[in-house]
């Protein structure tokens, strides 16, 4: 009995932790409540990689947003070395304006 609730207990804070780093916290970049994402779609799919002649476009065609850029696929991952171990981290191109 005291096993489960503990196990209970620990799944709880698990859940949490994940909600909270995920929804309840600002990301981490000034006035993140003005970033917005703009994209393409297409009857047959859901969602669509902008082509890089219109990402051009828009960005010189931009009079609206204070700044545009542009993220790719995810990347299957990365070794981030430095100091220490090397870990593996997710990552995705971005275009020069993204930060």
């Amino acid at each position: 009995m005291v096993a489960a609730f503990a196990l209970g207990i620990g799944a709880n804070v698990a859940i949490f932790g994940i909600v909270q780093s995920a929804v309840l916290n600002p990301l981490p970049y000034t006035d993140s409540r003005r970033i917005v994402w703009a994209g393409e779609s297409f009857a047959n799919q859901r969602r669509a990689l902008v082509p890089t002649s219109d990402f051009i476009g828009w960005a010189k065609q931009n009079s609206t947003f204070a700044g545009i850029a542009a993220v790719g696929e995810p990347v299957r991952g990365a070794n981030l070395s430095g100091r220490g171990e090397p870990i593996r981290v997710q990552a995705a191109y971005v275009s020069s304006h993204f930060l």
